[in-house]
């Protein structure tokens, strides 16, 4: 009898360890069921309007981004979903950085916009990440722009090049749409430095700052001597010969052939080879400070008057020059007309 009350309890214990065994397995069961929405943080509500499955790479082109950057937006209704794919949800990472999103922080941003269960549900990966996608700047595009700005702003006349320029050898910046802007700081000549300022706009938005310079020179046509000049001698264009060159090859000031409306005489001996610059020659002195010359006094109405006077300084042809007046010491303004000939309006 003893035993078989034994064995009945040994039945009884046995049969509860097995009912626990199988309520264990059916809930390890049930939760597997839901293994698929493990990864999400909330399953899709078959009765929301809309469905937002949120990917876990987002690459983004502009400088904010929107929810239809970085989900799927599934709605049957198309101004619903292209309503959501709109939504700004904040702005874009810089170049090279790629950023995390969390759930709870997107729940917020949508929240702000009135956008929740139970008219939208949200899927959402394990890990969210949103970068910004990039592009290389075209630099042989970019440093012909730049040159033709510059030269479009050089005031000087002639043929102005641009010898060097100095910038990077590759830039990449967020993709948009790229556009830039240039500030140059120009020389007082047109052979020297010049200091600029590159902003490398995308979207309209300013994303890189460069701050550079280029080198601008100026083609001449120089005069260079051919036939020997003794100094003081009357310079002539038979004397020399145009020749294509740099303006920064050239030592001096250099002389043009309209110079050649003056009189011009050498400073010195030129020899064969010599540049016409104006350390080397200069404009024949008509009036000479402290010789005697002629005062043209003309008026308005035709009425002239000539008398003597002394000059005050050196003048060539066209030059303003101070006379005293040889009679009453009186100190006029006039105008070097010929050679020991001054003209003075009244």
């Amino acid at each position: 009898m003893r035993t078989r009350t034994q064995t009945g309890s040994t039945g009884s214990t046995w049969l509860a360890i097995v009912s626990l065994v199988a309520a264990s397995l059916v809930l390890a069961s049930a939760r597997t069921g839901l293994g698929s929405f493990e990864d999400r943080d909330t399953a899709p509500d078959s009765e929301a309007a809309a469905i937002v499955e949120f990917k876990s790479d987002a690459l983004v082109t502009r400088a904010e981004y929107t929810l239809g950057d970085i989900a799927e937006v599934h709605a049957a209704d198309a101004e619903l979903a292209q309503r959501l794919k709109g939504l700004v949800m904040g702005k874009s990472p810089r170049l090279g950085i790629r950023q995390p999103l969390t759930s709870r922080q997107i729940e917020l941003q949508l929240e702000r916009q009135g956008i929740g269960a139970p008219t939208v549900a949200f899927e959402f990966p394990r890990r969210m990440f949103v970068e910004r996608l990039g592009q290389d700047v075209d630099m042989t595009q970019l440093r012909r722009e730049i040159e033709k700005e510059l030269l479009a702003q050089t005031p000087f006349d002639g043929d102005v090049v641009v010898e060097r320029m100095m910038l990077p050898p590759a830039i990449r910046v967020p993709a948009g749409a790229l556009a830039h802007t240039v500030e140059f700081r120009l020389p007082n000549r047109p052979v020297g430095s010049v200091a600029f300022v590159l902003d490398l706009l995308v979207d309209g938005e300013s994303e890189k700052r460069i701050s550079s310079v280029a080198q601008i020179d100026m083609e001449i046509d120089a005069l260079r001597v051919e036939h020997s000049v003794r100094r003081g001698e009357q310079v002539v264009p038979g004397h020399c010969k145009a020749t294509r060159m740099r303006l920064s090859d050239l030592r001096g000031v250099p002389v043009s052939p309209e110079d050649f409306a003056t009189v011009l005489v050498a400073r010195r001996d030129l020899k064969p080879g010599d540049w016409l610059v104006w350390s080397n020659v200069e404009r024949f002195k008509l009036v000479r400070r402290g010789e005697t010359v002629r005062l043209l006094l003309q008026s308005a109405d035709g009425m002239r008057i000539s008398t003597l006077g002394r000059s005050a300084g050196n003048g060539t042809l066209g030059d303003t020059v101070v006379v005293a007046n040889a009679s009453s010491g009186q100190r006029v303004q006039g105008i070097v007309v010929g050679r020991q000939l001054v003209q003075v309006p009244f």
